[in-house]
């Protein structure tokens, strides 16, 4: 349950910062064990690892703000717990 604004933009950035190291990750597997992905992907010469990383990072960073905004619209108004004004008064 989320009971503030501060506990929903922290859960924001902890999605963020994951999905971020998540797909810097990916990104960097990706640009080592197949570099003709971004070659292929981008005509010209680039280098496959900094590529990866950088792609990674950011389409990471993008999917954990979205995911952790969804997650705070999830957690404040999931059914069974959202409070009716009968009982708040």
């Amino acid at each position: 349950m989320i009971r503030g604004p501060w506990e929903g933009l922290a859960l924001i950035a902890v999605a963020t910062v994951a999905f971020g190291t998540g797909g810097g990750l990916v990104g960097l597997l990706l640009g080592l064990a197949v570099p003709g992905y971004y070659v292929a992907v981008f005509d010209g010469p680039v280098d496959p690892v900094p590529t990866g990383i950088g792609l990674g990072v950011t389409q990471g960073l993008g999917a954990g703000v979205l995911v952790g905004a969804f997650l705070v619209v999830w957690f404040t108004l999931r059914p069974g717990k959202l409070r009716t004004l009968e009982r708040d008064i």
